[in-house]
């Protein structure tokens, strides 16, 4: 099951987040080596919704499960205000391509007032 985290994004400006992934119980850092990533925002809840936009996926530290998210001002601008839905998807090169949904949320768009 997916961990829950809802975003603020500003419109018009530069968004990152940085992850540490770790499973189990207790908690350990993945070896994310060879693995890839998807985020996207989307109007609706449902993989045909609306594409609102994708996060690029910033390789930190694999070996010690490190990832950014991140969306750069230019694509925030182009973000209409408002609630909508985001996601994370891995596909665990270690777990025969298993794919694993790791995150999920609501995503606010703040409107931009200062232009620059």
């Amino acid at each position: 099951m997916a961990g829950t985290r809802n975003i603020l994004i500003d419109q018009g400006a530069d968004f990152n987040m940085l992850l540490t992934i770790k499973l189990g119980t207790p908690a350990v850092v993945s070896d994310l080596t060879g693995d890839t990533f998807k985020a996207e925002i989307r109007r609706q809840r449902t993989a045909d919704g609306t594409l609102v936009g994708e996060f690029s996926v910033i390789d930190i530290d694999l070996p010690n499960g490190e990832i950014t998210l991140r969306l750069l001002s230019a694509v925030t601008a182009a973000f209409p205000v408002g609630d909508w839905f985001w996601d994370l998807e891995w596909v665990d090169s270690s777990d025969g391509d298993k794919k694993r949904r790791l995150l999920e949320g609501r995503a606010r768009v703040i409107a931009e007032v200062t232009n620059v």
